[in-house]
C-alpha cells in the first residue's frame, strides 16, 4: 500500500483541475482503460469551474462542425498551427459533437455558428461528463487547491532530466474543509487547471515555461466618445451589421506602422464598442493592446466595408440611388462618390437619411436599406461638422471630405478594456513547444499530460475554446492511456 491507500500494484492517474478539458480527459481516460480491465484509479483534483457559465448558463458547447477545419483554424490568434494537426489528424470538432450525441445530449446549432444543447442549459453538458465519469469509477475531490508537486524516483537513483527519467509523482494539496495538506501519489498526472495562475505555477515546478498571459476577448471602450454629447451618447444598443476594426501599431526600425484587422457586426454600448469586430480584434491584438496598456488613439473603425470588397456586392450597392458596379477601396473615393450628390439630390437633408444603402428581397419586392442605422448615420454626419438641416446642395467641400473619412477611417480614443459578459479568456500559457501534440505529453516531464486552457491556445467567442478543451483533453486521455500500458508492460 502507499501513503494514500493506494494498492502498490495499482497504478494511478491524477487529474489536477476539473473543469470542461480536465473532466473530459478523467472521464476518456477512466472509460478507455476500464473498457482495458486495466488496474488503474483515476483521480480528479478538482477546483472551481466555469463550464457553468460558459453561453451565459447554456454553455457554448461546440462552433459549428460543418464548417471546414481550415475555416475553424482561423478562429484562433494562438495555436492554430498545432491545432491544425490535432483536429485533421487526431480528434476532429466532429468527433466531440459525435461523443456527446452518444451521451444522448441533443444540439443545436445558430445562425452564428454557436452550437448549444437544446436544453439551453450547461448543466446538460456537465452531466453528460459526470456520467461518464461516474460509471467508469472516477473519484472526484472537490475544492481541491494544489500546493507542490515533487517526483520521486522508482529507483534510488537521483533525478537529473524529468523527461527522462522514471519516477512517480507526489501531490500536495489542501481542501476548503482542512487547513493541513494532504498528500497523493500518481503515476501519471494531466494537468487541466485553465488558466489559473497557480496552474502556471506547477507547470513551471516541472520544467515548463510560461508564456506570459495577458487578456484576450474584451470590448473597447472609450470615455472620450461616450461623454455626454459626444459621437455615441445615447446609441448605447446601436448595432453594424457589418463593419471592419483595424489597430495600428508601431514596429521598431519600420516606418509603416502594423495593421490588425477583423470585421464583422459591431455593437455600441454605454462604454464603447463590443460585437464580433471588436471582440475579434480584442484576441488577434491581445498582446499589442495589452503593451499599450488598453489606451491607444491608434484604432479606426471603417462602418462601410462592404465598399471596398468588389464585385460580390457591387450589384445592390447604391450610393444616392445610384448602382455602384465597382469597389471603393478608399477615403479619397467615397469622398468623390458623395461629392456627386450635391448635384444628383441636392435638395436632401444630410442628416436625416444615410444615401449608402443596400437593395435586398423581401418576397417578390426588393426594397433598400441604410448601410449604417439612422441614429448612427446622424451622429456621424454631426460630428463631421454639419448643422442638423444643411442640404447637399449647401454642403462644403472640406466637410464631405472629414464626413467620407469618419465613415471610412473613424479615429476611436479607446481609453481602456471592459468584460465580455462573464468570459474571462487569456492568450498566453505553456509554451508550444514543450507539448507533444499528438498525445498531449510534457516535452519537459515524462508521465505528464497537459490540456485545455492552461496551454497557449486561444480562440475568440463563439464555441472555439471549447473545440480545443475537448479535442486536447481527448487526445491526452489517449497519451496517458498508452503510457500506462507501457508502464505495466515495463
Amino acid at each position: 500500500m502507499t501513503n494514500d491507500g493506494v494498492q502498490s500494484d495499482l497504478k494511478q492517474i491524477v487529474v489536477i483541475g476539473g473543469g470542461a478539458s480536465g473532466m473530459f480527459s478523467a472521464a476518456n481516460v477512466a472509460r478507455e482503460l476500464q473498457q482495458k480491465q486495466a488496474k488503474v484509479r483515476v483521480v480528479v483534483l478538482k477546483g472551481p469551474s466555469k463550464v457553468k457559465i460558459s453561453g451565459g448558463g447554456r454553455c457554448n458547447v461546440l462552433h459549428d462542425t460543418t464548417k471546414p477545419i481550415s475555416q475553424l483554424l482561423s478562429s484562433y490568434p494562438r495555436g492554430s498551427k498545432e491545432l491544425n494537426g490535432l483536429f485533421n489528424k487526431h480528434y476532429t470538432p466532429s468527433d466531440a459533437r459525435k461523443w456527446f450525441e452518444s451521451q444522448n445530449v441533443q444540439l443545436k446549432t445558430e445562425e452564428d455558428g454557436r452550437m448549444f444543447p437544446v436544453t439551453d442549459s450547461s448543466q446538460t453538458i456537465i452531466d453528460a461528463i459526470e456520467n461518464v465519469a461516474i460509471k467508469a469509477g472516477v473519484i472526484v475531490k472537490k475544492q481541491c487547491k494544489v500546493t507542490h508537486i515533487q517526483c520521486q524516483m522508482k529507483e534510488n537513483e537521483e533525478i537529473n532530466d524529468l523527461n527522462k527519467s522514471k519516477h512517480r509523482f507526489l501531490i500536495s494539496y489542501r481542501t476548503n474543509n482542512d487547513e493541513s495538506a494532504s498528500k497523493i501519489e500518481a503515476d501519471a498526472i494531466i494537468l487541466a487547471t485553465g488558466s489559473s495562475k497557480s496552474g502556471y505555477e506547477l507547470a513551471e515546478q516541472l520544467g515548463h515555461t510560461i508564456v506570459q498571459p495577458v487578456p484576450s476577448l474584451f470590448t473597447l471602450s472609450s470615455k472620450e466618445y461616450t461623454k455626454p454629447g459626444n459621437l455615441f451618447d445615447g446609441l448605447s444598443g446601436v448595432s453594424v451589421p457589418y463593419a471592419e476594426t483595424c489597430l495600428k501599431v508601431k514596429v521598431p526600425g519600420k516606418k509603416k506602422k502594423k495593421q490588425i484587422v477583423q470585421n464583422g457586426p459591431l455593437l455600441i454600448t454605454h462604454h464603447g464598442i463590443s460585437g464580433p469586430a471588436a471582440l475579434k480584434l480584442s484576441a488577434f491584438a491581445a498582446r499589442e493592446f495589452h503593451n499599450l496598456q488598453y489606451h491607444t488613439s491608434d484604432l479606426y473603425i471603417n462602418w462601410l466595408p462592404i465598399l471596398s470588397e468588389g464585385a460580390s456586392f457591387s450589384d445592390d450597392i447604391l450610393i444616392g440611388g445610384r448602382k455602384i458596379d465597382f469597389p471603393i477601396r478608399n477615403v479619397q473615393e467615397l469622398n468623390d462618390q458623395l461629392w456627386t450628390l450635391t448635384n444628383n439630390i441636392p435638395k436632401k437633408v444630410i442628416a436625416s437619411n444615410c444615401p449608402i444603402r443596400r437593395s435586398v428581397s423581401t418576397g417578390e419586392e426588393r426594397k433598400t436599406v441604410g448601410l449604417i442605422p439612422k441614429r448612427l448615420w446622424k451622429k456621424i454626419v454631426l460630428h463631421s461638422g454639419f448643422d442638423e438641416n444643411v442640404s447637399y446642395a449647401e454642403a462644403p467641400k472640406k466637410k464631405i471630405m472629414t464626413l467620407s473619412r469618419n465613415l471610412m477611417e473613424f479615429q476611436y480614443e479607446m481609453s481602456s478594456k471592459g468584460v465580455f459578459k462573464e468570459e474571462f479568456v487569456t492568450a498566453g500559457g505553456i509554451s508550444l513547444k514543450e507539448i507533444l501534440f499528438k498525445n498531449m505529453s510534457s516535452k519537459k516531464c515524462e508521465g505528464l499530460f497537459l490540456c485545455g486552457e492552461l496551454l497557449d491556445v486561444d480562440g475568440i467567442t463563439g464555441g472555439f475554446n471549447f473545440n480545443a478543451c475537448w479535442a486536447t483533453g481527448r487526445i491526452s486521455a489517449k497519451g496517458v492511456c498508452e503510457f500506462i500500458e507501457q508502464e505495466v508492460k515495463a
